[in-house]
């Protein structure tokens, strides 16, 4: 069994962002770990992009069983709920708008409506669990490099 935490940041919403992941064994050691940045985005996109990078890398790793954290409410929503129903409505919310990051969305409901994807759960944010620090501190490294950028 692998588990993967993943994790986004946002300066402002929007603003400057970042997203990581961390894969570990069932003894906490990190067997690998990968993560991005973007100038100008939301919170909400750098979760989703995390979590759509971890399920690529367990694409990339099928023969063996993954357990995927999010300390993100609205990604497991979105993502074990909400989402099959916007699809059955044509991609439209029970406002009547698109949601938000409709790429990944549309991206991420490919892998989730796999039976055999792996689950995504929630994991309590900012609690001492090993994983979820590490991969905070891979999504928010992005605030090193925010001064070079220009915004």
């Amino acid at each position: 069994m692998k588990y993967i935490y993943t994790d986004g940041a946002c300066s402002g919403n929007p603003g400057p962002g970042g997203w990581g992941y961390i894969v570990l064994d069932e003894n906490d050691k990190i067997i690998h770990f990968f993560r991005g940045d973007r100038h100008q985005t939301t919170n909400n996109e750098m979760e989703l992009i995390a979590i759509l990078a971890a399920y690529r890398y367990i694409q990339e790793h099928p023969n063996e069983t993954y357990i995927v954290y999010t300390d993100s409410a609205y990604c497991l929503n979105s993502l074990t709920n909400w989402m099959f129903n916007w699809e059955k409505n044509g991609w439209i919310k029970s406002d009547k708008k698109e949601p938000k990051n409709l790429d990944l969305f549309k991206e991420l409901f490919e892998i989730f409506n796999d039976p055999n994807h792996a689950e995504l759960k929630k994991v309590a944010g900012h609690n001492g669990i090993f994983g979820n620090e590490m991969a905070d501190k891979l999504a928010t490294e992005y605030k090193k490099y925010v001064k070079y950028w220009k915004i």
